[in-house]
């Protein structure tokens, strides 16, 4: 499933959060996601996954860094 949506930032105690959309929790089979964050978010339901992807996206941004110079 692809989606795509706006959502607004709420404010909750102290912290700032925003809402997921419905039909992509109703897949969720985890109460936990991943975070991979920096100019963009990515929110991962599985760990074994996330662990993955942020290895990949490290190893893409060094890359990046040393065929620059």
């Amino acid at each position: 499933m692809v989606g795509r949506s706006r959502r607004k930032i709420i404010i909750v105690g102290d912290s700032k959060a925003v809402t997921l959309p419905p039909e992509w929790v109703k897949l969720l089979k985890c109460r936990e996601v991943e975070l991979i964050y920096d100019d963009i978010l990515l929110i991962i339901p599985n760990r074994e996954r996330a662990e993955k992807i942020a290895d990949e996206l490290i190893k893409k941004a060094v890359e990046n860094i040393t065929s620059e110079t």
